[in-house]
């Protein structure tokens, strides 16, 4: 007994899913229009087919009389987004010309490949800051292990620090020479007279300063 007699007689009898397809020729990008096939069992012609995507009505489409079912033409233009999970149901007069609707289809999933260029390009930009990160690194190591060599090595600290020692120890208002080993041959500080001798040992001379 055909599912028309079957729905009449009984009306609210469930009617089984329809099947669904995407059709060839598959979309390689979001302009390529999609064709999704939904198709209704033995018996069901000229049925209303509803697609939806993500729980939303997409498109409406009603067979031919003496057709199970339809297909729907997604054109990339007219949709923001055409890629998606689609399902389809299509629904029949029952008991009382009261529509009887399917259940739902089963997913069919429309994704697109990612273009060539994009994906060259992330690459690159991915290998060009991973190289910069490298060399920031490496520069920051360089600079963080020569750093106590160049204060170690500093004459102008050594002096400083020598000459911070020689006013501890010189007496109130006296002038003071620093002889600094290893130092350059003459250096001069603002104030104060200072007489370097390289090889020569590190010591402080004081004199009284002159009474004014």
């Amino acid at each position: 007994m055909p599912w028309t007699v079957l729905l009449f007689a009984a009306g609210s009898l469930a009617i089984p899913a329809p099947s669904i397809l995407l059709v060839p020729p598959h979309p390689s990008s979001q302009e390529d229009p999609i064709h999704i096939a939904c198709v209704a069992p033995a018996g069901f012609l000229g049925a209303n087919f509803t697609l939806y995507r993500g729980g939303q009505v997409v498109q409406l489409l009603q067979a031919p009389a003496d057709q199970l079912g339809v297909t729907f033409n997604l054109s990339g233009g007219r949709m923001e987004a055409p890629g998606g999970t689609f399902r389809c149901q299509f629904g029949v007069l029952g008991e009382h010309t009261q529509p009887q609707l399917s259940d739902l289809s089963e997913p069919v999933r429309v994704s697109f490949p990612v273009p060539t260029w994009i994906l060259a390009l992330s690459l690159s930009l991915a290998g060009t800051l991973f190289l910069l990160t490298g060399l920031v690194t490496i520069v920051l190591l360089v600079r963080r292990e020569n750093e106590p060599r160049r204060r170690s090595n500093d004459p102008g600290r050594l002096l400083r620090l020598w000459r911070d020692i020689c006013q501890l120890r010189a007496p109130e208002k006296a002038h003071f020479h620093v002889l600094l080993a290893r130092a350059p041959r003459i250096q001069h500080l603002p104030g104060m007279p200072v007489r370097l001798r390289i090889g020569a040992p590190c010591l402080c001379t004081f004199h009284s300063a002159p009474l004014s």
